[in-house]
């Protein structure tokens, strides 16, 4: 992409940048906040094709914005303030206003894009609708056979009629289940790239059909800002429940239930597999006390979400760092071997270790003879003092 907007946003509303290669000028729009001007905002960016868009802050003064452009189905990023006021300053100057600000999110947003470090700010992402599709077919899967073998037992009697709809049941049944393997196969050759699958493996008690429900129901572990949140969305934490001057903490009613399935399932996997880990001895701690094991293993899984929620998280920075490190590879192999820009083009047959050894024998030599003139400069000294005593 070459085209980038912008967004300053304030108290009555936000500024909008547009900038880019072709564009002869910075194009500046201010929009607000009401019904009206989100909807004109969105269409005007839908008139620009499909530019960069870029919002200064997270939350806060650019929520109604971000919510809009999720629900329009725009992708945006996120910058720091302080990140952009740093490119600002040193692209653009000094000089601090609205219209400024918005033009410097717009080309701190193409800049990363040049060296691909803009991913990481991505605030909209897509789901991994294959993922998503084999691991909910598993699942329907399992309750058309959960009803088949109930309908199974229902008769107390056996007659023809009946005999014939428990074989052809049991004939069903067999066959979901050399689908679900089948499936299982095939999420395990479908997620051997994905690092996140790969690091919920890791963990005793959770299985590539465990691991890849969860990173497909989550999406991406950056939409969560808490691990709150994440507790929030697979309805295992509590939210704030504020009437008059009272406050308490109630269930979430709007959460994945499959996420929460999958939690629990693991839940329970990790007690029975890792029976040594300290989920474990949560678990086996809370049915001493008294409390009942579906609570329990309630329990176990909202801290599962706090152990996930860490892990995918540094998983997310690691592989940003690595991605920043790769982007910068030449200029860093360029200072590590000790050439600079000015040295390109010159010939040495001294290498690099040898000027540094040779530069501080050097410095020793010129230190060492100060020292040897200090010495012999005060020894003259006090041969001329103890002459005058004399």
């Amino acid at each position: 992409m070459s085209t980038a907007i912008g967004i300053d946003p304030d108290s009555k509303g936000f500024v909008c940048a547009l900038v880019g290669e072709e564009k002869a000028q910075t194009i500046t729009r201010r929009f607000s906040v009401s019904q009206e001007g989100l909807r004109d905002f969105l269409g005007w960016v839908s008139a620009q094709g499909r530019p960069l868009v870029g919002i200064e802050g997270t939350h806060g003064q650019s929520r109604p914005l971000e919510k809009v452009l999720r629900e329009s189905g725009v992708i945006f990023h996120s910058f720091k303030p302080a990140d952009t006021e740093r490119f600002r300053k040193a692209v653009l100057g000094q000089n601090k206003n609205n219209e400024r600000d918005a033009e410097s999110v717009a080309r701190y947003s193409l800049a990363l894009e040049a060296q691909g470090k803009l991913e990481q700010y991505r605030r909209v992402w897509d789901a991994d609708m294959e993922l998503q599709l084999l691991t909910r077919r598993y699942e329907i899967i399992g309750e058309l056979i959960a009803e088949l073998q109930e309908g199974a037992v229902r008769f107390p009697s056996i007659s023809a009629g009946i005999a014939l709809v428990i074989r052809h049941s049991a004939q069903q049944i067999q066959y979901f289940k050399g689908e679900q393997s089948e499936l299982v196969r095939i999420l395990e050759s479908l997620t051997e790239g994905n690092l996140a699958v790969q690091c919920l493996k890791g963990r005793r008690g959770i299985a590539t059909l465990t691991a890849a429900k969860m990173i497909a129901e989550i999406i991406d572990i950056r939409r969560f800002p808490r691990e709150d949140s994440l507790a929030c969305y697979t309805g295992l934490g509590m939210r704030e429940h504020s009437t008059g001057n009272t406050a308490m903490m109630v269930p979430t009613r709007l959460f994945n239930h499959r996420l929460k399935d999958a939690f629990m399932t693991a839940a329970r996997n990790v007690v029975l597999y890792d029976g040594d880990s300290h989920l474990a001895g949560y678990q086996r701690n809370l049915v001493k006390a008294g409390m009942r094991p579906l609570e329990a293993t309630k329990r176990v899984a909202r801290a599962l979400v706090r152990v996930i929620f860490r892990e995918l998280s540094a998983l997310n920075e690691s592989k940003a760092k690595d991605e920043a490190q790769e982007g910068s590879k030449e200029g860093e192999g360029d200072m590590a071997s000790g050439v600079t820009r000015g040295d390109q083009g010159r010939q040495s047959n001294m290498s690099p270790s040898s000027r540094r050894v040779s530069k501080s024998k050097s410095t020793r030599k010129v230190k060492s003879s100060q020292s040897q003139a200090a010495k012999t400069s005060g020894g003259r000294k006090k041969v001329a003092i103890t002459k005058k005593t004399s």
